[in-house]
C-alpha cells in the first residue's frame, strides 16, 4: 500500500477525495470531490489526467463523491450535489451508450455512493 498527493488543486493534488475505485488494468480513478473532478492515476501513483470541472452540464460536476469502474472499464461518477451520474470513457469523454459522439448526463432521482 502506498500515498501519493497532497492536498491542493493542482494535477495530482486533492481536496476532499471521497471515493476512489481501480479499473481492471490497474488504473485508479480519485473523486476529487473539493475541486469538482475525477483524476487517473497508474497503479503506482503517476498522474495520469483529469476530467470534469465545477458545474452542472457535460462533463462537469459540483460533488463528485462516488466512482466505479466496470469490467469494460467504463467508469460511473455519482456528484450527489446536482444528482447526476456520468458514464465516462477512460479518455475522459462523457460517452452515450457508448457512443463517443453523443455526450450526456443521466439523471437519477438519489445516487448512491
Amino acid at each position: 500500500m502506498s500515498q501519493w498527493g497532497a492536498q491542493g488543486s493542482g494535477d495530482g493534488q486533492f481536496y476532499h477525495p471521497h471515493g476512489v475505485a481501480v479499473a481492471p488494468d490497474g488504473t485508479v480513478y480519485v473523486a476529487d470531490t473539493g475541486n469538482a473532478r475525477i483524476q487517473r492515476f497508474s497503479a503506482t501513483g503517476t498522474y495520469l489526467g483529469q476530467w470534469g470541472a465545477n458545474g452542472s452540464g457535460n462533463s462537469q460536476f459540483a460533488y463528485p463523491r462516488g466512482v466505479a469502474v466496470g469490467p469494460d472499464s467504463t467508469v460511473y461518477v455519482a456528484d450527489t450535489e446536482t444528482i447526476v451520474s456520468s458514464i465516462s470513457a477512460p479518455r475522459g469523454l462523457i460517452w452515450a451508450n457508448g457512443d463517443p459522439k453523443a455526450p450526456v448526463t443521466a439523471s437519477l432521482i438519489v445516487p448512491l455512493v
